[in-house]
């Protein structure tokens, strides 16, 4: 977790602490020196679980002169932003940190398995036209299709098998592709097809049975 503080010309005023679900604070920072532009970075490991982060202003009327926003990411992620310009004088807000990174492609949740919590955690996005984190069928949107999607693919994360396959096409020419290599669409010059024509995103080494057309 990194915790980025820009407290102004008035530091002073500012102070913060992240405390965990019983109240207890766990890190905390105060006693800024006066100046414009600066920045404060503080870097600590926590535990999968909730928190709350709270900025506080003694004069409540923002970090308006010189500052800028109040951050907190979490493994790369930004789950706190505080704009310079909010007037109070404290600011709380909750987030929540998993430590565990995902098992496989549609596991958000990072449980290991694929199913009702990668569902809710889509459908946080849902309605998104761009720039899509959760868009499971990659068709550059979120909506009911993902969902019927990730349906197809409940259960536990799949083991990726490195295992070479032999492609025929519809002359009888042979051509053989690493599964590793070719785990991604358009990966290693492959685009996947199903018999209706639409694109296929899962990897390759997962298809179900049936008659596929990959474009090279």
């Amino acid at each position: 977790m990194e915790v980025y503080i820009h407290p102004g010309f008035f530091a002073s005023e500012s102070s913060w602490d992240i405390q965990d679900e019983n109240g207890e604070v766990l890190f905390s920072g105060d006693a800024y020196p006066a100046g414009c532009d600066q920045e404060y970075t503080e870097t600590n490991c926590i535990d999968a679980g909730c928190y709350t982060f709270n900025f506080y202003d003694d004069s409540g009327d923002g970090v308006v002169y010189c500052g800028g926003d109040q951050t907190v990411l979490v493994n790369g992620d930004t789950l706190i932003n505080i704009p310079t310009e909010t007037e109070a004088f404290v600011v709380s807000q909750e987030f929540c940190a998993s430590s565990a990174e995902p098992a496989c492609e549609y596991d958000y949740d990072a449980n290991g398995a694929i199913g009702n919590g990668d569902i809710l955690t889509m459908l946080t996005e849902f309605g998104c036209s761009q720039d899509c984190q959760y868009d499971a069928n990659g068709d550059g949107t979120v909506n009911v299709l993902d969902v019927l999607y990730i349906l197809t693919l409940i259960g536990d994360c799949p083991v990726e098998a490195d295992v070479n396959l032999l492609l025929k096409d519809l002359t009888g020419q042979s051509t053989t592709v690493n599964s590793s290599a070719a785990s991604q669409n358009n990966s290693a010059g492959l685009t996947i097809y199903d018999i209706s024509g639409r694109i296929v995103p899962r990897p390759i080494f997962n298809l179900a049975s049936g008659i596929y057309i990959i474009k090279t």
